[in-house]
């Protein structure tokens, strides 16, 4: 999410954000990149249950919220703002597989910043589950759209 160990500013702040989205857009073919629309995505900026802000994103991770459709990690305000897509709802994995070898598993990044830690983010392990970690760590995307 970032290269330093730090969840300050939130997914708006974030390197995942600034500089990694922009670049999986570019990847996209060129007719596909027409027809995405920015969204309002809400995300609280840092640690604590504080008012969420607001960011508007063309590709984006989920939240913690999102997927899971409780509030474990991440900002309890999330609940106020947003659903859990029908997609998680429905009983769908949460599992992700890598794109070099889809018989392995991989953990990936949510957009939500840990509420209790100024150092983590929220993430989904390679068994599907939410937990937490430092920041500047590396694992895959699911980037939504």
């Amino acid at each position: 999410m970032n290269n330093t160990s730090t969840n300050s500013g939130g997914w708006q702040a974030s390197l995942m954000r600034k500089n990694v989205m922009p670049l999986i857009k570019a990847a996209f073919p060129s007719d596909l990149q027409a027809v995405i629309k920015p969204s309002t995505i809400y995300t609280a900026p840092n640690i604590g249950n504080i008012a969420l802000t607001t960011t508007q994103d063309e590709v984006f991770l989920l939240a913690e919220y999102e997927i899971f459709g409780t509030h474990n990690r991440a900002s309890t305000q999330e609940s106020t703002y947003l659903k859990q897509y029908s997609y998680y709802s429905a009983g769908n994995s949460k599992v992700k597989y890598k794109h070099n070898n889809t018989s392995d598993t991989t953990s990936w990044w949510e957009r939500s910043p840990y509420s209790g830690s100024s150092n983590n983010f929220c993430y989904v392990n390679v068994s599907g589950n939410g937990v937490t970690t430092s920041s500047n760590y590396s694992f895959g995307v699911s980037p939504c759209f």
